[in-house]
């Protein structure tokens, strides 16, 4: 069961890789994967393909990408937390 929580929990991490490199909203793409299924975001992922109608986003200071960073840790350690907490 941990496995299997942990292995849902990177795919849906790639899922959220993948979709920002696709200039798509990658936490979004993240939560979609984490609780319906990462096959399924990387099926919607790579259907829509890379959005080109909007310009890229900007580039980040050193600051806001460790902000950034340091809030998507929490999520994750918080949602792994949530699969192995005893019950």
């Amino acid at each position: 069961m941990l496995t299997t929580g942990v292995f849902w929990v990177l795919l849906s991490i790639a899922v959220a890789i993948l979709a920002d490199r696709y200039n798509r909203a990658g936490f979004a793409w993240f939560l979609f994967s984490l609780i319906l299924s990462p096959l399924l975001g990387f099926a919607f992922v790579f259907a829509s393909g890379p959005n080109t109608s909007s310009p890229p986003r900007a580039v980040l200071s050193r600051r806001d990408r460790i902000i950034t960073h340091t809030a998507q840790a929490v999520i994750v350690v918080t949602a792994l937390g949530f699969l192995v907490w005893p019950r």
